[in-house]
Protein backbone atom coordinates (compact mmCIF):
# COMPACT_ATOMS: atom_id res chain seq x y z
CA UNK A 1 0.00 0.00 0.00
CA UNK A 2 1.25 3.35 -1.32
CA UNK A 3 1.89 6.29 1.70
CA UNK A 4 -0.44 8.28 -0.03
CA UNK A 5 -3.20 5.72 0.71
CA UNK A 6 -2.14 5.26 4.04
CA UNK A 7 -2.24 8.82 4.57
CA UNK A 8 -6.11 8.56 2.86
CA UNK A 9 -7.08 5.56 5.32
CA UNK A 10 -5.50 7.70 8.77
CA UNK A 11 -7.64 10.62 7.70
CA UNK A 12 -10.76 9.07 7.16
CA UNK A 13 -10.33 7.26 10.30
CA UNK A 14 -9.90 10.16 12.29
CA UNK A 15 -12.95 11.87 10.34
CA UNK A 16 -14.85 8.76 11.05
CA UNK A 17 -14.21 9.08 15.06
CA UNK A 18 -15.08 12.51 14.76
CA UNK A 19 -18.07 12.16 13.19
CA UNK A 20 -19.25 9.36 15.57
CA UNK A 21 -18.41 10.88 18.93
CA UNK A 22 -20.61 14.05 17.44
CA UNK A 23 -23.66 11.77 16.88
CA UNK A 24 -22.73 10.14 20.44
CA UNK A 25 -22.63 13.76 21.94
CA UNK A 26 -25.90 14.70 20.47
CA UNK A 27 -28.05 11.75 21.58
CA UNK A 28 -25.84 11.94 25.30
CA UNK A 29 -26.92 15.55 25.30
CA UNK A 30 -30.91 14.53 24.48
CA UNK A 31 -31.34 11.39 27.03
CA UNK A 32 -29.39 13.45 29.66
CA UNK A 33 -32.10 15.54 30.41
CA UNK A 34 -33.76 12.71 32.84
CA UNK A 35 -30.90 12.97 35.27
CA UNK A 36 -33.66 15.18 37.30
CA UNK A 37 -36.43 13.49 36.28
CA UNK A 38 -38.17 12.53 39.74
CA UNK A 39 -40.01 9.27 37.90
CA UNK A 40 -36.52 7.64 36.57
CA UNK A 41 -33.66 6.45 37.69
CA UNK A 42 -29.74 6.23 35.77
CA UNK A 43 -28.70 2.44 36.00
CA UNK A 44 -27.51 0.92 33.50
CA UNK A 45 -27.40 -2.68 35.86
CA UNK A 46 -28.44 -6.01 33.36
CA UNK A 47 -29.04 -7.83 36.38
CA UNK A 48 -25.98 -7.82 38.64
CA UNK A 49 -23.41 -6.12 36.17
CA UNK A 50 -23.00 -2.74 34.87
CA UNK A 51 -23.13 -2.48 30.89
CA UNK A 52 -21.06 -0.05 29.83
CA UNK A 53 -21.47 2.50 27.57
CA UNK A 54 -25.17 1.83 27.59
CA UNK A 55 -26.95 4.47 28.60
CA UNK A 56 -30.48 3.27 30.85
CA UNK A 57 -33.00 5.24 32.43
CA UNK A 58 -35.61 3.17 34.73
CA UNK A 59 -39.24 3.96 35.49
CA UNK A 60 -39.31 3.63 39.18
CA UNK A 61 -42.35 1.60 40.36
CA UNK A 62 -44.18 1.69 43.78
CA UNK A 63 -41.18 1.63 46.70
CA UNK A 64 -39.13 2.80 43.98
CA UNK A 65 -38.56 -0.37 42.53
CA UNK A 66 -37.12 -0.72 39.07
CA UNK A 67 -39.07 -3.93 38.04
CA UNK A 68 -42.35 -5.52 38.34
CA UNK A 69 -42.87 -8.98 38.85
CA UNK A 70 -44.57 -11.10 35.74
CA UNK A 71 -45.46 -14.47 35.40
CA UNK A 72 -43.32 -17.47 35.07
CA UNK A 73 -40.85 -16.23 37.61
CA UNK A 74 -39.87 -13.28 35.04
CA UNK A 75 -39.25 -9.60 36.18
CA UNK A 76 -39.89 -6.79 33.43
CA UNK A 77 -38.18 -3.38 33.49
CA UNK A 78 -39.59 -0.50 31.60
CA UNK A 79 -37.18 2.01 30.40
CA UNK A 80 -35.44 5.11 27.94
CA UNK A 81 -32.28 3.77 26.36
CA UNK A 82 -29.02 4.87 24.33
CA UNK A 83 -26.24 2.40 22.80
CA UNK A 84 -23.40 4.21 21.33
CA UNK A 85 -22.72 0.92 19.77
CA UNK A 86 -26.04 1.19 17.64
CA UNK A 87 -26.12 4.34 16.60
CA UNK A 88 -28.62 3.41 14.12
CA UNK A 89 -30.90 2.85 17.26
CA UNK A 90 -31.40 6.47 18.69
CA UNK A 91 -32.75 6.87 21.49
CA UNK A 92 -35.44 4.00 22.20
CA UNK A 93 -38.36 3.09 25.14
CA UNK A 94 -39.96 0.19 25.92
CA UNK A 95 -40.18 -3.17 27.85
CA UNK A 96 -37.53 -5.52 29.20
CA UNK A 97 -37.84 -9.05 30.85
CA UNK A 98 -35.47 -10.69 33.01
CA UNK A 99 -35.99 -14.18 32.28
CA UNK A 100 -35.79 -16.77 35.45
CA UNK A 101 -32.80 -18.82 35.55
CA UNK A 102 -34.92 -22.28 35.89
CA UNK A 103 -36.91 -22.31 32.67
CA UNK A 104 -35.09 -22.76 29.28
CA UNK A 105 -34.42 -19.44 27.86
CA UNK A 106 -36.54 -20.32 24.35
CA UNK A 107 -39.83 -20.70 26.39
CA UNK A 108 -39.52 -17.95 28.26
CA UNK A 109 -38.88 -15.96 24.79
CA UNK A 110 -41.71 -17.34 23.41
CA UNK A 111 -43.95 -16.53 26.49
CA UNK A 112 -42.45 -13.09 26.58
CA UNK A 113 -43.84 -13.04 22.52
CA UNK A 114 -46.92 -14.05 22.76
CA UNK A 115 -47.97 -12.29 26.11
CA UNK A 116 -46.95 -9.35 23.85
CA UNK A 117 -49.43 -10.11 20.57
CA UNK A 118 -51.85 -10.34 23.28
CA UNK A 119 -51.22 -6.91 24.66
CA UNK A 120 -49.91 -4.89 22.06
CA UNK A 121 -53.33 -3.45 20.97
CA UNK A 122 -53.97 -2.64 24.91
CA UNK A 123 -50.67 -0.94 24.73
CA UNK A 124 -50.97 1.11 20.87
CA UNK A 125 -54.74 1.91 22.06
CA UNK A 126 -53.41 3.29 25.38
CA UNK A 127 -50.55 4.99 23.86
CA UNK A 128 -52.96 6.59 20.86
CA UNK A 129 -55.29 7.38 22.98
CA UNK A 130 -52.78 9.95 25.10
CA UNK A 131 -50.64 10.95 22.18
CA UNK A 132 -53.85 12.40 19.58
CA UNK A 133 -51.40 13.07 16.59
CA UNK A 134 -49.00 10.26 16.71
CA UNK A 135 -49.58 6.86 15.03
CA UNK A 136 -48.28 3.93 17.32
CA UNK A 137 -49.96 1.15 15.48
CA UNK A 138 -46.32 -0.06 13.19
CA UNK A 139 -43.98 2.02 15.24
CA UNK A 140 -43.18 -0.89 17.65
CA UNK A 141 -39.56 -2.83 16.45
CA UNK A 142 -39.20 -6.48 17.15
CA UNK A 143 -36.26 -7.55 18.90
CA UNK A 144 -32.95 -9.68 17.17
CA UNK A 145 -31.35 -11.37 19.94
CA UNK A 146 -31.36 -12.22 23.67
CA UNK A 147 -28.84 -11.82 26.02
CA UNK A 148 -27.86 -12.24 29.86
CA UNK A 149 -31.09 -13.65 30.09
CA UNK A 150 -32.38 -10.56 29.20
CA UNK A 151 -34.92 -10.01 26.28
CA UNK A 152 -37.16 -6.94 24.77
CA UNK A 153 -40.43 -7.91 23.39
CA UNK A 154 -40.72 -5.07 21.51
CA UNK A 155 -39.13 -1.15 21.78
CA UNK A 156 -40.08 1.99 20.33
CA UNK A 157 -37.48 4.39 18.42
CA UNK A 158 -37.87 8.12 19.71
CA UNK A 159 -38.15 9.99 17.00
CA UNK A 160 -35.58 12.59 15.91
CA UNK A 161 -37.84 15.47 16.11
CA UNK A 162 -39.43 14.37 19.31
CA UNK A 163 -38.89 15.56 22.76
CA UNK A 164 -37.62 13.17 25.37
CA UNK A 165 -39.73 13.94 28.08
CA UNK A 166 -42.34 15.16 26.03
CA UNK A 167 -42.70 11.31 24.36
CA UNK A 168 -40.31 9.13 25.83
CA UNK A 169 -40.89 9.46 29.46
CA UNK A 170 -45.05 9.64 29.77
CA UNK A 171 -45.02 6.80 26.88
CA UNK A 172 -42.81 4.06 28.90
CA UNK A 173 -45.05 5.23 31.92
CA UNK A 174 -48.15 4.37 29.86
CA UNK A 175 -46.28 1.11 28.81
CA UNK A 176 -45.59 0.23 32.39
CA UNK A 177 -48.98 1.12 33.45
CA UNK A 178 -50.68 -1.43 30.91
CA UNK A 179 -48.39 -3.70 31.42
CA UNK A 180 -49.01 -3.13 35.65
CA UNK A 181 -53.38 -4.06 34.47
CA UNK A 182 -52.37 -6.48 32.28
CA UNK A 183 -51.03 -8.84 34.84
CA UNK A 184 -53.78 -8.71 37.67
CA UNK A 185 -55.01 -12.32 37.33
CA UNK A 186 -58.21 -11.77 36.01
CA UNK A 187 -57.37 -9.47 32.95
CA UNK A 188 -54.40 -11.75 31.79
CA UNK A 189 -56.92 -14.68 31.63
CA UNK A 190 -59.17 -12.50 29.87
CA UNK A 191 -56.62 -10.86 27.07
CA UNK A 192 -54.81 -14.36 26.50
CA UNK A 193 -57.81 -15.35 25.47
CA UNK A 194 -59.25 -12.13 23.74
CA UNK A 195 -57.06 -9.57 21.82
CA UNK A 196 -59.05 -6.82 20.95
CA UNK A 197 -58.89 -5.31 17.59
CA UNK A 198 -56.47 -3.26 15.82
CA UNK A 199 -57.04 0.71 15.71
CA UNK A 200 -56.30 2.35 12.43
CA UNK A 201 -54.24 5.62 12.81
CA UNK A 202 -53.39 7.91 10.81
CA UNK A 203 -50.12 10.11 11.54
CA UNK A 204 -49.14 13.38 12.17
CA UNK A 205 -47.98 16.19 10.34
CA UNK A 206 -44.08 16.91 10.64
CA UNK A 207 -43.01 19.99 12.94
CA UNK A 208 -46.15 19.59 14.81
CA UNK A 209 -46.78 19.82 18.52
CA UNK A 210 -47.39 17.22 19.93
CA UNK A 211 -50.65 16.54 21.94
CA UNK A 212 -51.61 14.59 24.64
CA UNK A 213 -54.66 13.30 26.59
CA UNK A 214 -55.47 11.90 29.55
CA UNK A 215 -52.60 12.65 31.89
CA UNK A 216 -51.53 15.01 34.27
CA UNK A 217 -50.44 18.06 32.88
CA UNK A 218 -53.81 18.19 30.58
CA UNK A 219 -55.64 17.84 33.45
CA UNK A 220 -53.86 20.84 35.58
CA UNK A 221 -54.07 22.79 32.44
CA UNK A 222 -57.61 22.44 31.82
CA UNK A 223 -57.98 23.44 35.77
CA UNK A 224 -55.30 26.82 34.82
CA UNK A 225 -58.20 28.00 32.19
CA UNK A 226 -60.87 27.24 33.78
CA UNK A 227 -59.13 29.33 36.57
CA UNK A 228 -57.96 32.10 34.70
CA UNK A 229 -60.48 32.62 32.13
CA UNK A 230 -62.85 35.78 32.35
CA UNK A 231 -65.78 33.31 31.29
CA UNK A 232 -66.16 31.44 34.04
CA UNK A 233 -66.67 32.11 37.61
CA UNK A 234 -64.13 33.37 39.83
CA UNK A 235 -63.59 29.50 41.31
CA UNK A 236 -64.76 27.57 38.26
CA UNK A 237 -61.19 25.25 38.41
CA UNK A 238 -62.39 24.65 42.14
CA UNK A 239 -65.14 23.50 40.98
CA UNK A 240 -64.27 21.80 38.30
CA UNK A 241 -62.30 19.58 40.48
CA UNK A 242 -64.89 19.05 43.35
CA UNK A 243 -66.88 18.42 39.95
CA UNK A 244 -64.57 15.63 39.21
CA UNK A 245 -64.39 14.06 42.86
CA UNK A 246 -68.57 13.94 42.93
CA UNK A 247 -68.50 12.06 39.74
CA UNK A 248 -66.45 9.67 40.88
CA UNK A 249 -68.37 9.10 44.25
CA UNK A 250 -71.32 8.76 42.71
CA UNK A 251 -69.97 6.02 39.95
CA UNK A 252 -70.37 8.49 37.33
CA UNK A 253 -67.24 8.30 36.32
CA UNK A 254 -64.00 5.48 37.51
CA UNK A 255 -59.98 5.84 37.57
CA UNK A 256 -58.10 4.55 34.71
CA UNK A 257 -54.87 2.98 35.66
CA UNK A 258 -53.40 2.55 32.70
CA UNK A 259 -52.99 6.21 31.89
CA UNK A 260 -51.61 9.35 33.96
CA UNK A 261 -54.91 10.82 34.47
CA UNK A 262 -58.02 9.60 33.24
CA UNK A 263 -61.34 8.22 34.12
CA UNK A 264 -63.93 5.51 32.49
CA UNK A 265 -67.39 7.13 31.96
CA UNK A 266 -69.75 4.97 33.51
CA UNK A 267 -73.31 6.66 32.84
CA UNK A 268 -74.53 6.85 28.94
CA UNK A 269 -73.23 9.19 27.39
CA UNK A 270 -76.55 11.12 26.56
CA UNK A 271 -77.14 11.15 30.61
CA UNK A 272 -73.24 12.36 31.26
CA UNK A 273 -73.74 15.22 28.80
CA UNK A 274 -77.14 16.55 30.10
CA UNK A 275 -75.15 16.53 33.73
CA UNK A 276 -71.93 18.50 32.26
CA UNK A 277 -74.22 21.32 30.23
CA UNK A 278 -75.68 21.87 33.56
CA UNK A 279 -72.33 22.06 35.48
CA UNK A 280 -70.84 23.96 32.81
CA UNK A 281 -73.92 26.69 32.22
CA UNK A 282 -73.19 27.04 36.07
CA UNK A 283 -70.15 28.54 35.75
CA UNK A 284 -70.55 30.53 32.87
CA UNK A 285 -70.49 33.94 33.14
CA UNK A 286 -71.91 35.38 29.52
CA UNK A 287 -75.55 34.68 29.66
CA UNK A 288 -75.27 33.19 26.28
CA UNK A 289 -72.70 30.83 26.84
CA UNK A 290 -75.44 29.71 29.36
CA UNK A 291 -78.61 29.29 27.37
CA UNK A 292 -76.76 28.16 23.55
CA UNK A 293 -76.43 24.79 22.75
CA UNK A 294 -73.30 25.93 20.50
CA UNK A 295 -71.59 27.45 23.29
CA UNK A 296 -70.92 24.32 25.84
CA UNK A 297 -67.12 23.81 25.61
CA UNK A 298 -66.95 19.99 26.01
CA UNK A 299 -63.08 20.46 25.45
CA UNK A 300 -62.74 19.94 29.19
CA UNK A 301 -64.21 16.60 29.56
CA UNK A 302 -62.63 14.56 26.27
CA UNK A 303 -59.33 15.24 27.18
CA UNK A 304 -59.98 13.41 30.50
CA UNK A 305 -62.86 10.74 30.25
CA UNK A 306 -63.48 7.82 27.68
CA UNK A 307 -66.23 5.55 27.35
CA UNK A 308 -66.97 1.88 28.65
CA UNK A 309 -65.27 0.33 25.95
CA UNK A 310 -61.71 3.04 26.26
CA UNK A 311 -62.37 5.06 23.22
CA UNK A 312 -62.69 8.51 23.09
CA UNK A 313 -65.86 10.74 24.09
CA UNK A 314 -65.34 12.97 21.22
CA UNK A 315 -68.89 12.45 20.27
CA UNK A 316 -70.39 13.58 22.62
CA UNK A 317 -71.26 17.05 21.42
CA UNK A 318 -73.40 15.52 18.77
CA UNK A 319 -75.10 13.32 20.92
CA UNK A 320 -75.78 15.79 23.24
CA UNK A 321 -77.03 17.62 20.27
CA UNK A 322 -79.71 15.23 19.19
CA UNK A 323 -81.36 15.81 22.47
CA UNK A 324 -84.17 18.41 22.49
CA UNK A 325 -84.62 19.53 25.69
CA UNK A 326 -83.85 22.92 27.46
CA UNK A 327 -80.49 22.39 28.41
CA UNK A 328 -80.65 24.94 31.35
CA UNK A 329 -83.01 23.08 33.81
CA UNK A 330 -84.02 19.62 33.56
CA UNK A 331 -86.51 17.59 34.61
CA UNK A 332 -86.89 13.58 35.47
CA UNK A 333 -88.43 13.51 31.92
CA UNK A 334 -85.49 14.08 30.30
CA UNK A 335 -83.36 10.99 31.44
CA UNK A 336 -83.72 8.02 31.78
CA UNK A 337 -84.21 6.85 35.30
CA UNK A 338 -85.24 8.62 38.62
CA UNK A 339 -82.09 7.43 39.74
CA UNK A 340 -80.25 9.15 37.21
CA UNK A 341 -82.08 12.34 37.72
CA UNK A 342 -81.27 12.18 41.45
CA UNK A 343 -77.48 11.82 40.88
CA UNK A 344 -77.53 14.98 38.86
CA UNK A 345 -79.94 16.75 41.19
CA UNK A 346 -77.81 15.77 43.88
CA UNK A 347 -74.33 17.12 42.23
CA UNK A 348 -75.28 20.33 41.27
CA UNK A 349 -77.23 21.28 44.06
CA UNK A 350 -74.08 20.38 46.29
CA UNK A 351 -71.55 22.18 44.13
CA UNK A 352 -73.92 25.26 43.59
CA UNK A 353 -76.59 25.41 46.71
CA UNK A 354 -77.95 28.79 45.90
Amino acid sequence: MSATNKNIQKEVRSITKCLINRCIGRYESRIKRLDNHPDFACDNHVRDKVIDPIIMYKLRNDGGVLSIKGRGGREYEFLVEFDPYNLAYGIYFGCRCTLNTYTKIASQVEACNEEWQHIREYVIEALNNTFVDLDFSEREIPTDNVSDRTYWPFWFRLGEEEDVEEVATLATKIIRNTYQWFFKPENYNRIMQEPIEKKVKSGRPKDATVRVRYTIDGYNRIIDKLTSSKKYCDNAGEKFESFILLLENHGIITPVPIYEKCWMLEWSITDFSQLYSLFYRKIAVNIEQRNRKDTIEWAYVTPIIVSKDMRSIDYIKAEYNKINVDGTKLTQEDVRSEEVFRHITSIINTLFPD
